[in-house]
């Protein structure tokens, strides 16, 4: 019994260590952005702050959606990799769901964004927002990205193989009592 107790320790400590590396990998790194408002009407002012885009590097603002893509600006990172700026959503922009997209320093980071229709082509200063209307259906396929980095891949599949060597190690290792 106390052979088992033992080989049960040893598996959920480093299934917990695994656990906490791995929250270390994910958690804290990677490429972050913010949106200041969920909703806009097209023609809208709409900030946009950032961060882990990598040191001073050059990055693409974008707004993704079923109708394509379209680039809303270039700015550079700060020493900290940290950007803050304001973009105009175009005023012929359909209403529908699109995703804000930053790119820049080998990273990439998203945030979802509902652009609605301008009620009477204008929205009156502190009146709610219309109701976005559905985008039209195509046969077109929509690409949506979920990229990792190399390195978070590369930990993850790291901390498997680690597991799976520990418990083949754990299962053929004899009981002594």
């Amino acid at each position: 019994m106390r052979g088992t107790g033992k080989r049960i320790s040893i598996v959920v400590g480093a299934a917990a260590l695994a656990g906490a590396l791995a929250a270390g990998a994910a958690g804290g790194h990677g490429a972050v952005i913010r949106l200041g408002a969920q909703v806009v009407s097209a023609g809208d002012s709409l900030a946009v702050t950032g961060e882990g885009l990598g040191v001073r590097a050059k990055i693409t603002l974008a707004l993704e959606g079923a109708s394509g893509r379209k680039v809303l600006g270039t700015l550079q990172g700060d020493a900290h990799g940290r950007f803050e700026t304001v973009v105009v959503i175009p005023a012929e922009t359909p209403a529908g769901a699109y995703r804000i997209v930053a790119e820049g320093g080998g990273e990439r980071a998203t945030e979802d964004l509902l652009v609605s229709a301008a009620v009477g082509g204008a929205r009156a200063q502190g009146s709610p927002a219309a109701v976005p209307e559905a985008p039209e259906a195509t046969a077109e396929e929509m690409r949506l990205e979920l990229r990792r980095s190399a390195a978070e891949t590369a930990i993850a599949w790291g901390l498997v193989g680690t597991l799976v060597i520990l418990g083949a190690w754990l299962v053929r290792r004899p009981i002594r009592p």
